[in-house]
């Protein structure tokens, strides 16, 4: 996943670093932030190359085995050899494997700067984040997020993931204090006999019998609510 270089700045002092590394399936989008982000080097993810070799040779150990190794010896012309031969074994998986070969020319360069700084770089678990950690409560069932909302829940489900205490950081990031409401004694006591008085004269006025038939009774009362 492509960060924005102004977060990576904010983080990070971009001087001391040596490399960034961008972990992906290959996709365009992902590969762009190498024209975006300062130092950075695209790394093809193991996670989706290995998806595509299964699909290639299936439960085949040997041929799986020499993909890999002559993978990790960057020697694309000996990967087609074998995927060649695979051809001839599985011929139900023509399609699968023409996809795989053209997967895997097209993302060499990830796989190669994979092998150049394999001891630097140690995988990606972006997959496994976003299923655990985001989708399970932002898309595993229909509904709708504003950007804010989305930004807002992602991040107090990573503080939850990494061990974080979700109602110190709540109160850590507020400013200022909640004052406690002042009120004077007196003023409530005139607001209250006001609010009851008012009440009262409401219910006088609203009674069904000043709305009936004219009689000494409803005389009475018309001129007692005309009073309050």
């Amino acid at each position: 996943m492509v960060c924005c270089p102004d977060y990576i700045e904010k983080q990070y002092e971009l001087d001391q670093i040596e490399r960034i590394y961008i972990n992906g399936d290959g996709a365009a989008w992902i590969r762009s932030g190498t024209e975006i982000i300062p130092k950075s080097i695209f790394i093809l993810d193991l996670f989706h190359l290995s998806k595509y070799i299964i699909a290639a040779v299936g439960p085949e150990p040997k041929l799986q085995a020499a993909l890999w190794e002559h993978i990790k010896r960057s020697d694309l012309e000996k990967v087609m050899v074998v995927l060649d031969k695979a051809q001839k074994l599985r011929p139900e998986r023509q399609k699968a494997i023409t996809k795989t070969k053209r997967y895997i020319r097209g993302q060499w360069d990830g796989i190669e700067a994979r092998n150049r700084y394999r001891e630097e770089v140690q995988g990606c678990s972006a997959e496994g984040h976003v299923s655990h950690i985001l989708s399970a409560r932002l898309s595993n069932r229909p509904g709708g997020w504003s950007k804010a909302g989305a930004e807002q829940m992602a991040s107090l489900r990573a503080a939850k993931a990494n061990g974080l205490n979700i109602k110190e950081i709540y109160l850590a990031q507020q400013k200022q204090p909640v004052k406690a409401l002042q009120v004077d004694a007196e003023k409530l006591k005139r607001a209250k006999r006001t609010i009851q008085r008012n009440v009262a004269i409401e219910m006088i006025r609203n009674m069904p019998i000043l709305k009936g038939p004219q009689s000494p009774l409803t005389k009475a009362l018309r001129a007692l609510a005309a009073t309050a």
